[in-house]
C-alpha cells in the first residue's frame, strides 16, 4: 500500500461574476486530473423523518425517497474537485460554485420553486454562507431544451457552422449560379470603391444610388463590413463558400433574427491574415463564452461527463438524483433500474466512497470515518470543503484497495476489472441516525452488520399514543414493554424503532414470529387497543403510491384500508426487475434494538 501526501489548494469560490474564468480554469485541471470528486448542499432533506432513506429501504424505496428530495429541495452549492496522483503527493484543485436558478434570458425559465428547511439554512447561515451573494450572484443553468430558446432569443453573431449532413462539395444549380454572381460582384465592388480615393464633390443622387448599389458601408468593432441580407439557409451556404473562396480577406459572420433564423450574412474586411486570424479568435471566444452564460452551471455537467474521468462521491444515489433531475434533460424515472441505465450513459464510471468503506473489513463498522474526514478541512468559514474530505478520503481507500489511480476507464474495449468491481454501485446512506437520536447506553445491535435482514421479518406498527421524539428511547422502551403483554411473538429479541411520533417499526429475530404476530392481528385473535399492524410490503406500496403529504400512520392506514392504489409502478410489473438486489433484502447496518 502506498502513502500519498495529501496537497490540496485552497478552495475557489465561484459566483456568476468570476464564472466564466473559473470554467476555463476548471477545464485544464479536470484534463490533468486522475479523478473528479463532487459533493454539493441542498436547501433540505426529507420534510418528514419517513422521508429519508432508512436502513429498512429496499434499493428501489431508498431511490424513491432520494427521487422525491431531488424534486423538492434544490442545490445551492456545488463544489467540483478534480485531483491528481503525482508521485507520492495527491494534487487537488477544489471549486465550489454558487447556484441559484433564475430566469437571466427573459424566457420563462428556469425560475424553479423549490422548498427549504430551516434547520439546512440554519446550518449554512452558521458556516457563514452569504445568501444575499447567492440570490444576486448565483450561477443560474438551462437545461439543453431551454438552452436552445436562450439562444434562438440570444443570439451574437457567430461563424458559419456547416451541417455534419451538407456534403463537401455543393453542386449549383442555375439560379445559384446567378445568385453566386451578384454576390460576387457586389463584394468586389464595394472593396473597389474602398480603394478609390473620396470624392468629396460628389453629387447626393450619385451617393444615394452608391449605397443602394453596395450597401451600407459598417463597422464591425473597427473593422469594415457590408450586411447581405440572405432569406434561406441554402442562400447562408452560397453566400459563406464565395466569401471563403473568393476573398482572403473576408471573414463572413452570420447575424441571426430573434426566432434564431440567420437573416444577414456580414462580411468583415480585415487587413492582414494576422488580423484575420485575430477576429476568427475574437468571434470564436465570444461564442463560447456566451454559450457558457446561457447554459450557466450545467456546462460544468456536461464537463465533467465529457472528460470520461471517473467521478467521486459519498451517497452517490442523493447526489446523482439531484444532477439528473437538474442537468440531464430527463424526469427522473420511476425505477432505479432505469435511473442506473440513463446515469451510466452519462457517467461511465462512478465511486460510492461509501461502498469502498464497506469493503474494507475494519471498516465496515466505523460509522465516524465521514466525521473523521472533517479533521482535513481547512480552517474557517470555507465553503466547499466537504469535497475535500471526500478527495481525501478516496485517496485513502484506493490505496488499501488497490485501485490503481493510473487505470483509464476502458482498455481494449473493456472495462478493467478492478474498476467494475467498485464503480456504479450505490449504497443507500443510512444510520441510526435517521431514526429517532438515542442513547449509546441503551442501545445493542440486533442483527450482525454483514447480514441481511429479510421483508418478512419487519413489521409495522401504529395507533399507540402519540410519543415525544425528543425522548424516543424512552418512549420506545415503554412501547415494548406493552408489546410484550400483547402477544408471545415479542417474548423473543426484537428490534423496535420510532420512524415518527405515531408509527414505530419492528424487526423480528426470525421471520416465523412475524407471521405468527400478523396472522393472528388480521384475525382479530389480539386485544390490541386500537393498535394496527401492517407487513413490509404494505410500507413499499406506501412509497410507491407517492402518498408523501401524510404521516406514515395516514398513509399506512389508507393502503391497508385499499383507499388508495400504488400510482407510479403498473401493477403488473415484475419487481424482480426493479431492484438491484432482490427486494425481500434489507440492509439492517445500523438498526438498532432498544
Amino acid at each position: 500500500m502506498v502513502s500519498h501526501k495529501w496537497v490540496p489548494n485552497a478552495v475557489v469560490q465561484v459566483t456568476k461574476s468570476n464564472f466564466i474564468g473559473a470554467f476555463q480554469q476548471l477545464k485544464a485541471h479536470i484534463r490533468e486530473s486522475d479523478y473528479i470528486a463532487i459533493s454539493s448542499q441542498k436547501t433540505g432533506g426529507g420534510s418528514a423523518l419517513w422521508h429519508r432513506v432508512l436502513p429498512i429501504d429496499t434499493p428501489q424505496i431508498s431511490y424513491l425517497k432520494c427521487k422525491l428530495a431531488a424534486e423538492t429541495y434544490e442545490v445551492f452549492q456545488f463544489a467540483v474537485c478534480p485531483f491528481k496522483f503525482d508521485g507520492s503527493n495527491v494534487v487537488a484543485f477544489p471549486y465550489n460554485f454558487v447556484l441559484f436558478p433564475r430566469d437571466e434570458f427573459n424566457i420563462g425559465m428556469p425560475s424553479y420553486s423549490f422548498s427549504c428547511h430551516s434547520s439546512f439554512l440554519t446550518s449554512m447561515a452558521s458556516e457563514g454562507f452569504d445568501f444575499n451573494a447567492c440570490v444576486h450572484n448565483g450561477i443560474s443553468y438551462l437545461s439543453r431544451v431551454q438552452e436552445s430558446i436562450a439562444k434562438e432569443r440570444n443570439s451574437i453573431p457567430t461563424l458559419y457552422e456547416k451541417p455534419t449532413s451538407e456534403s463537401s462539395s455543393l453542386i449549383f444549380s442555375a439560379v445559384d449560379k446567378t445568385f453566386i454572381d451578384r454576390i460576387k460582384s457586389k463584394i468586389q465592388h464595394w472593396k473597389n470603391v474602398r480603394n478609390q480615393p473620396t470624392i468629396t464633390s460628389e453629387d447626393a443622387f450619385l451617393k444615394t444610388l452608391r449605397k443602394f448599389i453596395i450597401g451600407v458601408e459598417q463597422l464591425h468593432g473597427s473593422r469594415p463590413c457590408l450586411n447581405i441580407d440572405v432569406c434561406s439557409h441554402r442562400q447562408v451556404q452560397l453566400v459563406t463558400t464565395v466569401l471563403n473562396e473568393s476573398f482572403d480577406d473576408i471573414v463572413p459572420i452570420v447575424i441571426t433574427s430573434k426566432d434564431g433564423e440567420p437573416k444577414v450574412i456580414r462580411a468583415v474586411l480585415t487587413s492582414s491574415q494576422e488580423d484575420k486570424n485575430l477576429l476568427l479568435d475574437e468571434v470564436q471566444r465570444e461564442e463560447e463564452e456566451h454559450k457558457i452564460k446561457i447554459c450557466g452551471f450545467r456546462g460544468i455537467i456536461d464537463m465533467l461527463s465529457n472528460s470520461g474521468k471517473p467521478i467521486i462521491s459519498f451517497d452517490c444515489l442523493k447526489e446523482f438524483t439531484y444532477i439528473h433531475s437538474r442537468f440531464l434533460d430527463q424526469r427522473l424515472p420511476l425505477t432505479m433500474d432505469e435511473f442506473m441505465h440513463n446515469l451510466k450513459l452519462v457517467f461511465p464510471c462512478i465511486f460510492d466512497v461509501d461502498l469502498l468503506m464497506k469493503e474494507i473489513g475494519p471498516l465496515r463498522n466505523a460509522k465516524n470515518i465521514p466525521a473523521s474526514a472533517n479533521s482535513n478541512e481547512t480552517s474557517g468559514k470555507n465553503h466547499g470543503h466537504k469535497v475535500l474530505s471526500t478527495t481525501h478520503v478516496f485517496a485513502k481507500l484506493i490505496s488499501i484497495l488497490n485501485i490503481k489511480p493510473s487505470a483509464r476507464l476502458v482498455k481494449c474495449g473493456h472495462m478493467l476489472s478492478v474498476e467494475e468491481e467498485y464503480s456504479n454501485i450505490f449504497i443507500p446512506r443510512c444510520s441510526c441516525n435517521d431514526f429517532a437520536e438515542q442513547d449509546e447506553t441503551d442501545v445493542e445491535i440486533l442483527l450482525d452488520d454483514a447480514r441481511k435482514g429479510e421483508s418478512s421479518n419487519i413489521v409495522f406498527l401504529w395507533g399507540f399514543e402519540e410519543v415525544e421524539m425528543s425522548d424516543a428511547s424512552a418512549e420506545a422502551a415503554s412501547l415494548k414493554v406493552v408489546l410484550r403483554e400483547i402477544h408471545g411473538a415479542f417474548s423473543e429479541d426484537f428490534g423496535l424503532n420510532l420512524v415518527d411520533k405515531r408509527c414505530g417499526v419492528v424487526v423480528f429475530s426470525k421471520p416465523s414470529l412475524a407471521k405468527s404476530f400478523m396472522e393472528d392481528m388480521e384475525a382479530g385473535n389480539i386485544n390490541s387497543n386500537g393498535l394496527k399492524a401492517a407487513r413490509y410490503d404494505t410500507y413499499r406500496r406506501v412509497c410507491e403510491s407517492g402518498l408523501w403529504h401524510v404521516d406514515l400512520a395516514d398513509a399506512l392506514n389508507k393502503i391497508s384500508a385499499g383507499e388508495s392504489k400504488s400510482n407510479l409502478l403498473p401493477d403488473d410489473l415484475d419487481l424482480s426487475d426493479l431492484y438491484l438486489e432482490d427486494e425481500s433484502d434489507i440492509r439492517l447496518n445500523g438498526l438498532l434494538q432498544i
